[in-house]
């Protein structure tokens, strides 16, 4: 599980990269195989993390704006 959510972690940052708003959803969507990372690890000094960067792609969901909205 953790490759999978490496891979959709570096996938996000390469469509915010390329001005893409579905980057911040597939962000926010990268949270939860982090999670089970953390919990099946006991990982516990992640959690504030993974939190602070769900908080941020559901900022940055809803105000950030690419190329194509002008």
């Amino acid at each position: 599980m953790d490759w999978v959510a490496g891979f959709l972690t570096l996938l996000s940052i390469w469509l915010v990269g390329r001005r893409e708003r579905i980057g911040w959803g597939v962000s926010l969507l990268s949270q939860l195989p982090w999670f089970w990372v953390i919990w099946s690890k006991e990982a516990w000094g992640l959690i504030p993390l993974q939190m602070g960067l769900c908080v941020l792609a559901l900022y940055n969901w809803f105000t950030w704006r690419g190329e194509e909205d002008g």
